[in-house]
């Protein structure tokens, strides 16, 4: 199998990128809600007492989880290896759709307990069970063992040996 270009792995790595930064973002304007949720004058306006936390929840779960392990997976496919012919951030896209809507719905208690908040509601479970799956699927290929014996194709590449090793450590730390 033939490894790719620079050029092509930027191109595999771009939107697993843009979708960590979009989900920073969102996650960004969603902690302006909760703060002018907690504002004495606004918050009388606001009939669901839920709300705040509910926000706090997808807060969280954007800003930490999705934010970081896309990051992970964009690092990831900065790697030497095979042209990726599947769009798995497609499906992760799909899973933070789901998550961000199912924070929407005034009946889903939050469920603040957990290293990762959850919210009580189908929507919610399974588009963060479709992100978290859609990482995983991105990272389980032949950059998690393979690149550091490829010591030529770091010649003429981003990444040195070193920083190779670092994203393959994050990244099978995150499957175990």
């Amino acid at each position: 199998m033939q490894d790719i270009s620079d050029t092509d792995r930027f191109e595999d790595s771009k939107p697993w990128l843009l979708l960590a930064v979009y989900c920073f973002l969102i996650g960004g304007f969603l902690s302006l809600g909760l703060v002018l949720g907690r504002a004495p004058v606004i918050n009388q306006f606001i009939a669901d007492p839920l709300l705040v936390k509910r926000l706090l929840v997808v807060h969280v779960t954007l800003t930490l989880n999705c934010w970081f392990l896309g990051f992970i997976a964009s690092l990831f496919y900065l790697l030497p290896g095979p042209k990726s012919h599947f769009r798995y951030w497609k499906l992760g896209l799909i899973g933070i759709v789901l998550f961000t809507l199912g924070g929407l719905f005034s009946s889903t208690p939050p469920l603040l307990s957990n290293y990762i908040p959850m919210l009580h509601h189908p929507l919610f479970i399974s588009g963060l069970a479709l992100f978290m799956l859609a990482v995983t699927f991105s990272l389980l290929n032949r950059r998690l063992l393979g690149c550091h014996n490829l010591k030529n194709n770091f010649e003429n590449s981003l990444l040195d040996e070193g920083s190779a090793l670092g994203i393959q450590t994050a990244a099978a730390i995150f499957l175990f």
